[in-house]
């Protein structure tokens, strides 16, 4: 008996700690706008499928995949970096423009800024290095 109201009083403490009035984004009308929350979750997509195909072509190149094969790995990731890129910047000026509107919430968007341009970095690290090895492997004609 002991035991389940303390953890009821946890649950409560969670639910008052999380939907207090007086948490950032806790009111229906004070969410982020649909434009940032479609763009945060594209960087997201973007990077986690960048790191997959990064990961599947070097456990490609480990298996000795066709060379044809890792060229269009390699392409992918190339066109995956080029977007990632694109909708990290996009988020990062949508993110400095909410900063600029919203009163309360400015961490937040700072926070997320600073997300996308780390993921932005990566996008364009991973276009440089993918871009440089593609040519490499078409040779010198």
């Amino acid at each position: 008996m002991r035991t389940s109201r303390k953890i009821e009083d946890k649950k409560n403490y969670f639910f008052e700690l999380y939907f207090n009035d007086e948490n950032i984004l806790s009111k229906k009308n004070q969410q982020p706008p649909l434009v940032f929350i479609l763009t945060r979750r594209t960087v997201l997509f973007l990077f986690l499928y960048l790191a997959a195909t990064t990961m599947f072509f070097f456990i490609g190149n480990f298996q000795r995949f066709l060379d044809s094969n890792l060229i269009i790995i390699l392409r992918t990731a190339a066109i995956t970096a080029a977007a990632l890129m694109f909708f990290s910047a996009a988020g990062i000026i949508i993110a400095a423009v909410c900063c600029i509107i919203e009163k309360k919430a400015k961490s937040y968007y700072i926070i997320h800024a600073i997300l996308m341009t780390v993921s932005g970095i990566a996008g364009t690290a991973c276009l440089i290095v993918y871009r440089a090895v593609d040519i490499l492997s078409q040779g010198i004609n």
